[in-house]
Protein backbone atom coordinates (compact mmCIF):
# COMPACT_ATOMS: atom_id res chain seq x y z
CA UNK A 1 0.00 0.00 0.00
CA UNK A 2 1.42 3.37 -1.14
CA UNK A 3 1.45 6.14 2.06
CA UNK A 4 1.89 10.05 0.47
CA UNK A 5 4.79 11.33 2.15
CA UNK A 6 3.40 14.25 4.51
CA UNK A 7 3.85 17.81 2.99
CA UNK A 8 5.91 18.79 6.64
CA UNK A 9 8.07 15.64 5.64
CA UNK A 10 8.84 17.17 1.75
CA UNK A 11 9.51 20.39 2.90
CA UNK A 12 12.35 19.04 5.31
CA UNK A 13 14.04 17.53 2.77
CA UNK A 14 13.78 20.40 0.30
CA UNK A 15 16.19 21.97 3.24
CA UNK A 16 18.69 19.48 2.11
CA UNK A 17 17.81 18.63 -1.35
CA UNK A 18 17.73 21.33 -4.17
CA UNK A 19 15.84 19.10 -6.25
CA UNK A 20 12.82 19.34 -3.74
CA UNK A 21 12.59 22.44 -3.70
CA UNK A 22 10.36 22.19 -7.42
CA UNK A 23 8.45 19.81 -5.32
CA UNK A 24 7.87 21.67 -2.80
CA UNK A 25 5.95 24.29 -5.14
CA UNK A 26 3.55 22.37 -5.84
CA UNK A 27 2.17 21.28 -2.44
CA UNK A 28 -0.79 21.80 -1.95
CA UNK A 29 -2.38 22.55 -5.52
CA UNK A 30 -4.79 20.55 -7.46
CA UNK A 31 -4.24 19.48 -10.65
CA UNK A 32 -6.65 18.31 -13.04
CA UNK A 33 -6.37 16.53 -15.64
CA UNK A 34 -8.77 15.84 -18.83
CA UNK A 35 -8.74 14.43 -22.16
CA UNK A 36 -11.77 15.61 -23.26
CA UNK A 37 -9.83 18.23 -25.85
CA UNK A 38 -8.13 14.92 -27.20
CA UNK A 39 -11.17 12.85 -27.71
CA UNK A 40 -12.77 16.02 -29.95
CA UNK A 41 -9.63 15.36 -32.51
CA UNK A 42 -11.21 13.00 -35.64
CA UNK A 43 -9.65 9.30 -35.18
CA UNK A 44 -8.31 9.57 -31.78
CA UNK A 45 -9.82 7.49 -28.95
CA UNK A 46 -7.57 6.83 -25.43
CA UNK A 47 -6.09 3.83 -25.54
CA UNK A 48 -7.42 0.54 -22.66
CA UNK A 49 -5.62 0.62 -19.46
CA UNK A 50 -4.05 -2.24 -20.22
CA UNK A 51 -2.65 -0.67 -23.22
CA UNK A 52 -1.02 2.01 -21.24
CA UNK A 53 0.62 -0.04 -18.27
CA UNK A 54 2.26 -2.37 -21.72
CA UNK A 55 3.47 0.56 -23.36
CA UNK A 56 5.38 1.82 -19.99
CA UNK A 57 6.80 -1.09 -19.02
CA UNK A 58 8.44 -1.62 -22.81
CA UNK A 59 9.43 1.79 -22.09
CA UNK A 60 11.43 1.29 -18.98
CA UNK A 61 12.72 -1.59 -20.85
CA UNK A 62 14.18 -0.14 -23.80
CA UNK A 63 15.60 2.97 -21.59
CA UNK A 64 17.46 0.44 -19.56
CA UNK A 65 15.55 1.54 -16.48
CA UNK A 66 14.63 -2.29 -15.89
CA UNK A 67 15.94 -5.74 -16.89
Amino acid sequence: MNTPVPNWLVRVFALFRPSFKDIVAQLGRNKKASNEKAKKLPGWTPGSHEEAILASAESLFRFGLIK
